[in-house]
């Protein structure tokens, strides 16, 4: 919904409608956010009832961002449509290699408190500090869904 051609920030440059992409896609009874943007947050926070935290340490977080954005580099593959790795990129200063590193301590208090929001409202928070405690919980939720729509 965020990134158009050419790393066209939406919710930078068109706030008012990426929010309204966000409304409608959330409107549903049931739906999947992957992603954080603060700007969405009035928006879905009361709705949420299961987060995923990936609260990976920061050598694994540096490693992986390392290694896709390279791959990515490499391959040319888009992020998205139209939306391009390449090597001069990999040293602009909002590259996620850069950001990863300069945010990840920052982030943890902020993610925190929105754990604790989630949980006031009954809703269930799904922290994941190892690739391990990531699968279970993705194990976990695939069984939630389906018990649901079986019902």
């Amino acid at each position: 919904m965020n990134w158009r051609p050419g790393w066209y920030d939406r919710s930078n440059e068109e706030p008012e409608a990426f929010l309204a992409d966000v409304r409608a896609a959330t409107s549903q009874d049931a739906w999947v956010l992957a992603g954080n943007y603060a700007i969405t947050r009035p928006i879905v926070l009361p709705r949420i009832t299961h987060v995923v935290w990936l609260d990976l340490p920061l050598w694994l977080v540096m490693a992986q961002v390392i290694r896709r954005s390279v791959q990515r580099a490499s391959s040319h593959a888009d992020v998205f449509p139209g939306c391009r790795e390449d090597w001069p990129r990999l040293l602009e200063a909002e590259h996620p290699i850069r950001w990863a590193w300069a945010t990840h301590q920052a982030r943890r208090p902020r993610y925190v408190e929105i754990g604790r929001q989630i949980r006031a409202q009954g809703g269930e928070v799904l922290r994941c500090t190892t690739r391990y405690e990531i699968d279970q919980a993705h194990q976990s939720l695939v069984a939630l869904a389906t018990s649901r729509s079986a019902a």
